[in-house]
């Protein structure tokens, strides 16, 4: 029953709110880091298997560019418009392990002192108390996707279509 789903929610629904450790307005960097801590507050008790914390980051670019002659009193317009996935890392907060990139969550845990989420029991999480959990990731230095086949004509120059380093500021 997800956000478009025409049947109401089975119940009331947990609250969840970020709190970054830096000020709204901070541009991030490559091989900076980003921290802070999740808060959730539930009406009803739940006993969940995972809080799944993910963040990303995404270009978004819309590009006009016209040209006018003032003889033909024309004007010729060329419109770029994309989404770029940059980076996707997603973590389990109830493992209560450092973030990895989405798809490394499989690796080997060495690590007796903290075991695999699935190993740990689920804890019951009661009314109207608030749960905390914190976070800390490194933006990364490059995007790691591969768009091949995405762009009409891969070999466009005006498209990155390889993994490719970040730009030094992201807002």
């Amino acid at each position: 029953m997800g956000i478009f789903s025409k049947k109401p929610p089975p119940g009331p629904l947990p609250t969840l709110t970020v709190h970054l450790h830096t000020p709204a307005d901070k541009v991030f960097k490559p091989n900076d880091t980003v921290s802070g801590y999740v808060t959730l507050v539930t009406p009803i008790p739940i006993n969940p298997q995972a809080v799944e914390i993910s963040f990303w980051g995404m270009s978004r670019v819309w590009l006009r560019t016209s040209s006018s002659n003032s003889t033909s009193k024309s004007t010729d317009y060329t419109h770029y418009r994309d989404n770029a996935p940059l980076f996707d890392i997603c973590f389990n907060a109830l493992a209560n392990q450092q973030p990895q990139p989405q798809g490394q969550q499989d690796q080997k845990n060495d690590n007796p002192q903290n075991p695999p989420s699935h190993q740990q029991p689920n804890p019951l999480l009661l009314p109207n108390q608030t749960y905390t959990y914190p976070f800390s990731f490194r933006v990364p230095e490059g995007t790691g996707f591969n768009r091949t086949g995405y762009y009409k004509t891969d070999t466009d120059p005006r498209f990155t279509i390889l993994p490719h380093n970040l730009p030094p500021t992201m807002l």
